[in-house]
């Protein structure tokens, strides 16, 4: 499998976990190709017969979308993925997909401008009855940056702060409740990083890393400001307090609790948060694929996914991030430190594998690993499809019972099958099934004031429903299509 790399799109370090995975590939994918100069050297998507993967920015990726590309190239983004992408996009879709029920994912948020008003009039209402509460101002950047705490009179007065500097527009895109009573480990307050990929629009399927890590924040002392508990990278204490991995989390909890039911529920929560959201961008992702004739199903999208955790020990989605950061993070690790110390800034190294370091090797040779099994299975999937649809088109002469699936129909599931088995191999959780539910779920809601519902249900999402409510059995034989053409005709019947 035949990779190429936009290098300029992405910051110093960013690929090189990327490279060790394919170095470590016995051939298996190579690197055929990088690009370094934006302007002076051919790109990824100016050279498609070149290659299978274009690993390359999201602008790169559009513009390989335009090209006509065949079924077994994957390039390295989905178009549209930004409806969750971006914090005011999140919210928005959010709620367009769940109404009220967005604020049991995300904490109860307000887009500005668009939703001032609404704002206003929330925290009036609070204030009559007696209940308050701090509110975060996000600003439409990422990494920990432009996110600052308020009381409700002080996110009013700044909610319509224009931009600083040459920005156009406001400064703020989003206020959302402050998560204050969190869940501590050892005093101090942390949040969750997990990955996600993304693949395809029609059908999309999702997949979430089983891995993840857990960072830390400052440790909190009677009396500190509270917004010192908001866990990001501006207050981060990763010098005193090494990331965890999420399973050593899990084995905390389990600790604490006496059992295993509370981690198992937190991972369930998790699962479901990413799947919800992932469905609710569905509808903007594939409005985005139908407008690009070269778009054939075979993009990918790296999401890093940040929730922090209350009291309760229910997480809440703050973040959704496209182009998550794959550089190495190797940072102090308090008494495991080597000798000659570190500063904090990730200089020197630790006597102990790094959580942080050690799952994003692990996520990123998996994702490989799952693109180099896709990029294989392709012909061979087709071919069978063939075989099943001509050995049931023979069976129907005689019945009178066309199959169900035309070829190209039957080798989406096959792929789908053969990706999921693979994939849940190597350490990922399939959250397809989920996000399906959820599609269905909006499909089902009123329709909203402008007299459409957030999403459709398109032909290609009947079949996979109908195959999950099958049980996502394997359907490789002739038996199997035939039991599941008889189970769909059933349940269309009804």
């Amino acid at each position: 499998m035949a990779i190429w790399i936009d290098e300029f799109f992405f910051a110093e370090g960013e690929t090189v976990l990327l490279r060790e995975a394919v170095a470590a590939s016995g051939g298996a994918a190579v690197v055929a190709g990088t690009t370094h100069n934006r302007i002076f050297q051919l790109k990824s998507y100016q050279q498609p017969d070149r290659m299978d993967v274009m690993w390359t920015g999201q602008q790169g990726c559009y513009e390989a979308f335009k090209r006509r590309l065949n079924a077994s190239h994957s390039v390295s983004c989905v178009p549209g993925a930004q409806a969750v992408t971006g914090k005011a996009s999140l919210v928005g879709s959010l709620q367009a997909a769940y109404g009220e029920g967005a604020w049991g994912i995300v904490p109860r948020s307000f887009r500005l401008p668009q939703q001032y008003s609404d704002m206003v009039a929330h925290l009036k209402q609070e204030q009559r009855s007696g209940r308050s509460g701090l509110w975060v101002l996000k600003e439409d950047v990422h990494r920990g940056k432009g996110v600052g705490v308020a009381t409700p009179s002080q996110a009013l007065a700044r909610a319509l702060e224009p931009a600083p500097g040459d920005r156009r527009g406001l400064r703020h895109v989003l206020a959302q409740r402050f998560l204050g009573d969190q869940y501590l480990v050892g005093g101090r307050p942390f949040y969750i990083r997990v990955w996600a990929v993304v693949l395809g629009a029609d059908p999309a399927r999702a997949y979430q890393f089983g891995g993840g890590v857990v960072v830390f924040g400052q440790q909190q002392r009677a009396g500190q400001a509270a917004d010192s508990l908001i866990v990001n990278l501006w207050t981060q204490d990763r010098a005193a307090a090494a990331p965890w991995s999420l399973q050593q989390l899990e084995q905390h909890l389990e600790a604490e609790t006496g059992g295993s039911e509370t981690p198992q529920r937190l991972r369930r929560q998790l699962h479901a948060a990413v799947a919800a959201s992932l469905a609710a961008a569905l509808p903007t992702v594939r409005r985005a694929a139908d407008q690009l004739a070269g778009f054939q199903g075979g993009s990918f999208e790296v999401l890093g996914v940040d929730f922090m955790v209350d009291a309760s020990l229910r997480p809440w989605l703050v973040e959704v991030n496209r182009l998550p950061s794959m550089a190495r993070k190797v940072v102090a690790c308090a008494s495991n430190a080597t000798a000659g110390g570190d500063d904090g800034d990730g200089g020197g190294r630790c006597e102990q594998d790094v959580p942080f370091d050690v799952q994003k090797e692990r996520f990123i040779g998996a994702l490989l690993q799952l693109l180099m099994h896709r990029h294989s299975q392709h012909a061979g999937l087709a071919q069978q499809a063939e075989q099943l649809l001509q050995a049931a088109s023979d069976v129907a002469l005689e019945e009178e019972q066309p199959p169900c699936l035309d070829a190209a129909q039957l080798q989406q599931l096959l792929a789908m099958q053969a990706e999921q088995a693979e994939a849940e191999r190597l350490g990922f959780v399939p959250l397809t099934t989920q996000l399906y539910r959820s599609l269905e779920c909006m499909a089902t809601q009123p329709s909203s004031s402008n007299g459409s519902n957030p999403c459709d249900l398109r032909p290609s999402d009947e079949r996979l429903l109908a195959w999950m409510q099958h049980g996502s059995h394997a359907i490789a034989s002739l038996q199997a299509l035939r039991d599941f053409c008889n189970g769909s005709r059933g349940a269309a019947a009804q």
